[in-house]
């Protein structure tokens, strides 16, 4: 669990107790609710290994704290907000590299067009926040990359590749 993580975690809790009537320095009840949240006993919120686990914590507390809007995110919704964050932070990555905003989010919308809107209508294009967090099946069955996910991993081959040929800063 990140530092931000915790802290997010502990602000949720305070939330939780307060709409329940808790006391927020119960650390006891506290840990109880993250192993029931988790479904195994834990003795530390450290223990909290996986993004995926911090989800199920943070929709127990908020819950908890009758925020059931903000509870209602999925997994696979809380992993595609992960992605987009991640792909965010690799244009941000090339624009620094390319020292051009304009570019980087240029070539965002390039990759984009052309690797998931070729054949679409240009009324019917999807954006990058349109794309998913689910792995895509083929014919066969087999599970690939979601398209969140293939887009990731371009842009950070192709900011990887841009970072290895620039110039040496002085």
């Amino acid at each position: 669990m990140t530092r931000k993580q915790q802290i997010y975690m502990m602000a949720l809790w305070t939330r939780a107790c307060a709409a329940q009537g808790w006391p927020a320095n119960n650390r006891a009840l506290r840990l109880t609710a993250i192993s029931h949240a988790l479904g195994r006993q834990v003795s530390s919120a450290s223990e909290i290994r996986t993004n995926a686990e911090f989800d199920r914590v943070k929709r127990h507390l908020q819950e908890a704290a009758d925020d059931l809007a903000a509870a209602m995110e999925t997994e696979t919704e809380g992993r595609a907000r992960r992605l987009r964050w991640r792909i965010r932070a690799q244009v941000d990555r090339l624009a620094q590299i390319w020292g051009d905003t304009r570019a980087a989010n240029a070539y965002l919308h390039k990759l984009l067009n052309d690797k998931f809107n070729a054949g679409r209508q240009r009324e019917n294009w999807l954006r990058w926040e349109d794309l998913t967090a689910e792995p895509i099946a083929d014919l066969e069955g087999l599970l690939h990359p979601s398209q969140l996910e293939q887009l990731l991993m371009t842009l950070t081959a192709r900011a990887s590749r841009a970072s290895a040929s620039a110039p040496a800063p002085e």
